[in-house]
């Protein structure tokens, strides 16, 4: 059997390894709409926590399987369409994420300076055209809305000492627009208590004892007492229980209006950067159930509601939740569901078109596995040269070394 994965993320690299493991013959390709592998692990972690980054270590071992082989810069409905990809496997996996941002809708969420804390975590992590780094220019109030790890990790983008990202792979634009910043406050608001946060303890021991900034917050911490820190004119402070009612601003936003959850009582922050860290949806796949409440694929264990040989892992499958090991779990059952209908898969003359050459001959560069081994040891030379783990490549930068 041949078997087409969508996304070469944690899901995507963890289905794979499954399959070659439990499906001998089994040939796996892999199809990626970026150049570099590893989803979340590459562009969604924050870049200051590289031990997150070890599973990639597991993914490279799967990807040196014989029978597995690598697409990258190949985006399906852009370049090849689902469609296509049916009848030239006798299996399709998605494993494409959940990327669609569950941004409030209330007036003003779309202007200038509201932003999402993926897209700043992609922009950190080397997708520069993600976020606009001219909209720091001048930003002094920073208002991060939610109440869970993300919101943290948008924070210590902010919080961070300049010269503390030496030792991390982020961008090197990024790491000179934060050693720059003017950042002097910076509110992280939730609708949920502070008992109820998702933070994790781990995650908010680092943000609050970080040095330089003083710590404070309307309920007492989800772990306990504040840390006491030396006085500072540089604010990190907790919000609970409030409610986004609208943006401020006219064509840049200067300010957030909340409504308290207990008291109805608005509350205004000022605020030139707002970052939701609000969570996220599946898109919507053209032919394919979609369960708009959920925000995910519509399925059975995995297997597609209403579209045989067609199936889901991860965060589409799920919903956009859980840690990376999940994803594993995940895995496992989905390609169980898989092979309970092997039968019926292999029975199936798939009628393979030649999607490659048809990509190829409309100008797609499309990068194999080869390809990115060259550009990951580019990277990580960049950065040995300068004391780094590494240096990112942009897409531009890649695709033209290649």
């Amino acid at each position: 059997m041949r078997v087409a994965i969508i996304g070469a993320g944690p899901s995507g690299f963890f289905v794979a390894g499954e399959i070659l493991k439990r499906c001998p013959g089994c040939e796996v390709h892999l199809l990626e709409k970026r150049v570099a592998p590893y989803g979340l692990v590459r562009y969604g972690v924050a870049p200051d926590h590289l031990l997150t980054r070890r599973a990639i270590k597991l993914f490279d071992q799967i990807a040196d399987h014989a029978r597995f082989q690598y697409y990258g810069n190949v985006e399906v409905n852009r370049d090849v369409t689902l469609e296509t990809l049916r009848q030239s496997y006798h299996a399709v996996i998605l494993c494409a994420g959940a990327e669609v941002p569950n941004r409030p809708d209330v007036p003003g969420a779309r202007l200038r300076g509201a932003v999402d804390a993926l897209d700043l975590a992609r922009w950190a992590n080397g997708e520069a055209e993600a976020f606009d780094a001219a909209w720091l220019d001048g930003v002094r109030d920073v208002v991060i809305i939610g109440n869970g790890n993300v919101a943290l990790d948008a924070a210590r983008l902010f919080l961070r000492g300049a010269a503390t990202w030496v030792a991390t792979d982020i961008a090197p634009y990024a790491m000179e627009a934060l050693a720059h910043h003017r950042v002097a406050s910076v509110t992280i608001a939730g609708r949920r208590s502070a008992a109820e946060a998702s933070f994790t303890e781990a995650e908010w021991n680092e943000v609050v004892g970080l040095p330089g900034w003083s710590v404070a917050a309307d309920e007492t911490g989800p772990f306990g007492p504040l840390p006491e820190k030396p006085g500072s004119d540089r604010h990190l402070v907790f919000r609970s229980r409030l409610h986004t009612a609208c943006l401020l601003g006219g064509e840049r936003v200067v300010g957030v209006r909340f409504s308290h959850a207990d008291t109805g009582a608005t509350v205004e922050l000022p605020a030139h950067l707002v970052v939701f860290a609000t969570g996220h949806r599946a898109p919507r796949w053209e032919g394919l159930p979609y369960d708009a409440a959920r925000g995910v694929i519509r399925n059975q264990r995995g297997a597609v509601t209403g579209a045989p040989g067609v199936y889901v892992c991860g965060w589409i499958k799920r919903g956009a939740k859980g840690l990376i090991g999940l994803n594993r779990k995940d895995a496992i059952e989905t390609v169980a569901t898989m092979l309970e209908d092997r039968e019926v898969l292999a029975a199936r003359q798939p009628e393979p078109a030649d999607w490659i050459e048809a990509c190829r001959a409309r100008g797609v560069r499309i990068v194999t596995w080869a390809d990115w081994k060259r550009l990951d040891a580019t990277e990580t030379a960049r950065g040995a040269s300068v004391g780094r783990p590494r240096l990112t490549l942009s897409r531009n930068e890649a695709l033209a070394l290649l």
